[in-house]
């Protein structure tokens, strides 16, 4: 018996328009590729600006910071060696409470900072003070004014 002759098929190269189609999507697909690349470079570089911007933002608050931290030591240490009596208040809480007080005015009337501190202002007044004043001090302190006067206290 005869057997079958098998006819060996030869796979054909690729027709020229079936090349040129596929360079011309490989080239397309390259071309995004590159533009999608230097979008991304660009939108680095600008945000490298900004970060270098804001950078130096941060530092110079840093810097302004630590000169406020100076002069409010400075202000502290002056109040605190102060022969007056000094005391702040909080005026924007009704009854005027003592936020700070320095050891002179501790010293006055008589008592530690920690017994002063967060009491209303007036308890520290004496007895026979003149309401008219108390009105006047308490007119200037709610009118952002500063008053300047003598306290009447005891121990």
């Amino acid at each position: 018996m005869k057997q079958p002759i098998k006819k060996k098929t030869k796979k054909l190269p690729p027709k020229k328009e079936t090349r040129f189609a596929e360079r011309a999507r490989f080239k397309k697909v390259v071309n995004g590729l590159s533009k999608t690349r230097n979008g991304l470079e660009k939108t680095i570089r600008q945000r490298s600006a900004e970060l270098k911007i804001k950078n130096g933002q941060l530092k110079q608050q840093i810097q302004q910071r630590h000169l406020a931290e100076a002069q409010m030591h400075i202000c502290t240490q002056a109040m605190e060696s102060a022969a007056d009596g000094i005391f702040i208040i909080d005026a924007q809480a009704a009854d005027f409470p003592l936020v700070y007080v320095n050891q002179s005015f501790q010293k006055m009337v008589g008592r530690a900072d920690k017994d002063i501190i967060g009491r209303g202002y007036l308890l520290f007044y004496g007895d026979d003070v003149d309401s008219r004043i108390l009105k006047r001090v308490e007119q200037a302190i709610r009118g952002g004014r500063v008053f300047q006067g003598e306290m009447l206290t005891y121990r």
